[in-house]
């Protein structure tokens, strides 16, 4: 039964699909890139906005049923490389989330449960190419291939540009003394400086997604130490997160009381220099060079505060520290 209702319905939902992983993806690039990352492939995270792009393309073409029979079998091949690859991450790395949705973290599901999603739409693919004949849409493919390359230009500058504002859920701000702050309880050197809070939880998707960003901060002589924070958890799952990134920071507990008072919202950072709070995040993370730019715009307006005799950060100056990063 060649081109059929129900084929017409399938593209429709395989593209939506599509769209929808690629929407949440472009809502945290950078989240996806960590996601990469995670399954041990740091040196492959510029395929981030590729993979977005191409994605939101691929599933606008199978929606409005351009070259379909083609972009079935290409949606077909990329699910099962993403299901091969998810199965890998989750035997050999223990990953429990694929981060297919991105930010949208309402659609993440179980292991098993992605595992078989995929598969169904695999499904979906293979009968719309078996069953679908093919029509020559020059007029929709032109417009289509502009619109997706147009996309992906603009999506590849915002990766590599955008720029990072401290999330309003993290309760500290730069300026901040760090010592009498709700970072008190941790137990931290006074010979410490130059160090970086990492509030996280050893079961929370996103965290994993955002470690090795944490871990290359340190790496590249951002910070000379990582402090890590967490909920209070089981020994088990500290220990397979442990386990599976073999970090050089320990992990300190604080109880959900304590941590709301930094932030209600995992993961976050916050970037402390002589006691001083000067860079706060919350995900997607920052690349290590947006961080300390972030950092070094605050900590000149910080000097100039105290140069000026001041003890306290004020709003105004905030906004100014706020502005030279701006």
């Amino acid at each position: 039964m060649k081109n059929s209702v129900y084929v017409s319905i399938l593209s429709i939902i395989v593209g939506l699909f599509f769209i929808i992983s690629g929407i949440g993806k472009t809502l945290a690039p950078i989240q996806f890139a960590d996601t990469i990352a995670s399954y041990g492939f740091p040196r492959l995270r510029f395929l981030a906005p590729v993979v977005t792009a191409g994605e939101i393309g691929l599933g606008l073409m199978l929606l409005f049923q351009v070259h379909l029979r083609r972009s079935a079998l290409v949606g077909a091949l990329l699910l099962t490389v993403f299901t091969l690859l998810f199965a890998y991450g989750f035997l050999k790395h223990g990953i429990t989330s694929c981060g297919c949705f991105g930010a949208i973290t309402a659609l993440q599901t179980s292991p098993s449960v992605s595992l078989i999603r995929n598969l169904v739409f695999i499904i979906f693919c293979i009968i719309i190419y078996k069953n679908f004949v093919d029509y020559d849409a020059p007029r929709l493919l032109l417009p289509s291939a502009i619109g997706v390359i147009t996309f992906m230009s603009l999506l590849v500058l915002s990766y590599k540009y955008a720029v990072h504002k401290p999330a309003s859920y993290i309760q500290l701000a730069p300026g901040q003394s760090a010592s009498v702050s709700a970072l008190a309880p941790l137990h931290i050197a006074k010979s410490t400086t130059n160090y970086l809070i990492f509030v996280f939880s050893p079961t929370c998707p996103h965290c994993w997604a955002a470690t090795p960003t944490v871990m290359q901060y340190q790496a590249e002589g951002l910070v000379t130490k990582i402090i890590a924070v967490s909920p209070p958890s089981t020994h088990m799952e500290q220990e397979k997160y442990l386990k599976h990134f073999n970090p050089s920071f320990t992990i300190q507990t604080l109880s959900k009381a304590e941590l709301l008072k930094i932030t209600t919202q995992i993961p976050a950072v916050l970037l402390v220099r002589n006691d001083t709070i000067t860079a706060v995040s919350g995900a997607p993370l920052p690349t290590t060079e947006s961080l300390l730019t972030l950092s070094n715009g605050r900590v000149i307006a910080i000097n100039s505060v105290r140069k000026a005799g001041q003890s306290k950060l004020t709003s105004n100056h905030y906004k100014q520290a706020k502005s030279l990063h701006e």
